[in-house]
C-alpha cells in the first residue's frame, strides 16, 4: 500500500528508507460495527532497518454509518374498513452484507375504519426498524445506519352505496309531492 497509510517520525539517514508496514485492524472487516477500531502497525519493511530501533503507535480507524432509507409503501383501503399494519409494507435502499430488515412500526390515522374518504392522502409513519441477528452477532444492527424514514401515504376511498327508490303509486288526476323520505 506504499507509504500512504504510514508516517515516519525521526530522521532517517542517506538512502534509507521504510516502504511498507503491515497494519492489522478488527475494524477492516466488512462486518465490523460502526465504531473506532485500533490499527496495529508492525513489520516494517525497508532498507537498512536494522540500524533502527522502531517503535510502532498504533492509528485510529473510523467504522461511519451507511446511509439507509427506509419507506413505508403507499396503501389504499375502502372507508368503513379498518386497515391493519403488519410491519412488512416498506422498502428500504442501502442495506449492506446481505443485511435484512424483518419489521418496522407503522401507523396512519387513515387506517381507523371511520376515517373520511378524502382524495388527499393520509400520512403513514414509520420508525424503529428491526432485523435479526445470527449466531456470530451479524445482521441488521439500526446503529450501523443513518436510517432517512420516508412517510407512506394511505388512500381511503368511498365505500359504495346504492340508493334504490321504492315504487310509489298515486291516482290519476292527483298531485303527487316528494318528501325525500
Amino acid at each position: 500500500l506504499g507509504t500512504s497509510q504510514f508516517t515516519t517520525q525521526g530522521l532517517l539517514f542517506g538512502t534509507d528508507t521504510v516502504t511498507s508496514v503491515t497494519l492489522s485492524s478488527p475494524g477492516e472487516s466488512r462486518y465490523a460495527d460502526v465504531s473506532n477500531y485500533a490499527i496495529t502497525p508492525s513489520a516494517a519493511v525497508g532498507t537498512r532497518l536494522s540500524n533502527y530501533t522502531i517503535e510502532y503507535k498504533d492509528g485510529n480507524l473510523r467504522v461511519n454509518p451507511a446511509s439507509l432509507i427506509i419507506g413505508a409503501n403507499p396503501q389504499v383501503k375502502e372507508y368503513g374498513e379498518t386497515f391493519t399494519f403488519n410491519g412488512t409494507e416498506f422498502y428500504s435502499i442501502g442495506l449492506k452484507n446481505n443485511e435484512q430488515i424483518t419489521s418496522v412500526d407503522l401507523s396512519s390515522n387513515g387506517a381507523n375504519r371511520y376515517a373520511d374518504a378524502s382524495l388527499l392522502p393520509y400520512k403513514i409513519n414509520i420508525s424503529n426498524a428491526q432485523g435479526t441477528l445470527d449466531a456470530d452477532n451479524l445482521g441488521f444492527k439500526p446503529s450501523n445506519y443513518n436510517i432517512l424514514y420516508v412517510p407512506g401515504a394511505m388512500f381511503v376511498t368511498p365505500a359504495p352505496l346504492t340508493i334504490t327508490i321504492r315504487n310509489q303509486e298515486k291516482e290519476y288526476g292527483e298531485g303527487f309531492v316528494f318528501n325525500g323520505t
